[in-house]
């Protein structure tokens, strides 16, 4: 079988740039992934971070993508610019799930407390659901313990707060607004449409001129 060229990138063992391949986090560590997107599409991303990563070759049927199993800071970047990659060819059967879990969720941690991130910019209580759903408890664990010596396996608002260097008030006045947000736009849909509001609801009240405008 002709080799693929995302296989080929790996096994040359040389740099090359991810506009050649696609490369995208392993699909069991999705989640974390997610995490890391919300933490990072709300902070200034740095200039100078690790080429090195971790790449298991897809199969079909995408055989020109490359899965990566660590520094989702880089495959984060990698959908913006350019970027001259090291890579390191593993075997999917070796992956430990539960240590590259842990790791990921340590190093997310280090860059919360590095990267100058804007509250405004973050969902708090979706951002803190995705992150007690995603990440390794024995992290998670650990950062309550280090920070709060608190032995507890979830993150809470204060240790969010923390985290990214802001005031649990901040969060709450983030949370305020966009929960205020949403009330309006349920009112605004609830003034157009009556059906939303009826305790028996009907077609015609769905088709209603208020509606339609």
């Amino acid at each position: 079988m002709k080799p693929t060229k995302a296989n080929s990138q790996l096994a040359n063992k040389r740099p090359f740039y991810t506009k050649e391949v696609m490369i995208r986090p392993y699909p069991p560590l999705f989640k974390i992934y997610q995490s890391y997107a919300q933490i990072l599409n709300a902070s200034q991303l740095p200039t100078h971070f690790q080429h090195d990563v971790s790449l298991i070759s897809a199969t079909a049927p995408a055989p020109a993508e490359l899965f990566a199993t660590d520094n989702f800071l880089l495959v984060y970047i990698a959908q913006q610019q350019n970027i001259r990659i090291k890579a390191r060819s593993i075997v999917e059967a070796d992956v430990d799930l539960i240590q590259v879990q842990y790791q990921l969720s340590n190093t997310l941690f280090k860059l919360m407390t590095e990267l100058k991130i804007n509250p405004q910019a973050l969902n708090p209580d979706k951002l803190l659901h995705n992150l007690n759903q995603s990440l390794s408890k024995q992290a998670i664990y650990d950062v309550n313990q280090k920070l709060y010596d608190k032995p507890r396996c979830s993150l809470s608002r204060d240790l969010l707060a923390k985290l990214i260097d802001c005031s649990r008030n901040q969060l709450l006045y983030r949370q305020k607004q966009i929960n205020g947000t949403h009330d309006l736009r349920i009112q605004a849909l609830k003034n157009k449409c009556k059906a939303l509001t009826s305790v028996q609801p009907c077609a015609s009240q769905f088709w209603s001129l208020d509606h339609e405008n």
